[in-house]
């Protein structure tokens, strides 16, 4: 495919080179302290799981913030899917965030979420919140799910902007894990208004819950 674009494009090909495969290389995940709910999706993938989704699963059991940078389709949804499993497995109470910074996105996560939750064994519900969510709604999705799909706009213009609304400081106070998809794309101006943005978002979960603790992947 690209030898056809770049020919008709009036390019030629001087030089070709192929590399060899590599064979995978899995870990298993036994002996790590998990939840049965994350155990059962995990147990799905028979062969184990590769290196940098297993160094991901120890820091995030030791609660540190993550940041996963892999190439295409090397399993980086795995390793946020699971952290959120084993959150709101652990703490019945909990709410998760998880952004995404295209509405598309967020619509195509959402059934996502909802097949990796049913195949945990977590009768949990999803919910998504953007622009073209009614705004009478969104208080209703947010008492209703403990896993919430957001776009940055959104947060923003309605959830930072809403702090008088109850439903919306109790999801704030119950937050413990914010996940944040296609990090790469928080670039230039965009990339200064996010970081803010961020900051804005767990300084009030923080202060709304009385800790410090919200966890970033």
């Amino acid at each position: 495919m690209i030898t056809t674009v770049l020919q008709r494009l009036g390019w030629s090909v001087e030089h070709e080179r192929r590399l060899p495969g590599r064979a995978p290389e899995f870990y298993s995940v036994d002996d790590l302290p998990l939840r049965p709910e994350t155990r059962r999706l995990l147990s799905h993938y028979r062969q184990g799981i590769y290196c940098h989704q297993r160094l991901a699963l120890e820091a995030l059991l030791e609660g540190q913030d993550l940041c996963v940078a892999t190439g295409t389709a090397s399993g980086k949804s795995l390793v946020f899917y699971t952290a959120g499993i084993e959150r709101l497995a652990a703490d019945p109470g909990a709410r998760i965030l998880a952004i995404y910074p295209l509405k598309a996105l967020a619509r195509e996560q959402e059934a996502r979420w909802k097949r990796e939750l049913q195949a945990a064994g977590l009768d949990v519900q999803v919910g998504r919140i953007d622009g073209g969510v009614n705004p009478q709604k969104r208080e209703r999705i947010l008492s209703s799910s403990r896993v919430v799909l957001m776009t940055p706009d959104t947060i923003h213009a309605w959830l930072l902007s809403s702090l008088s609304s109850s439903k919306v400081k109790r999801f704030l106070a119950s937050l413990r894990l914010v996940i944040v998809d296609e990090v790469h794309v928080y670039t230039g101006v965009f990339g200064s208004n996010a970081a803010y943005l961020f900051r804005r978002l767990q300084y009030a979960a923080s202060a709304l819950a009385g800790s410090d603790r919200l966890q970033f992947v």
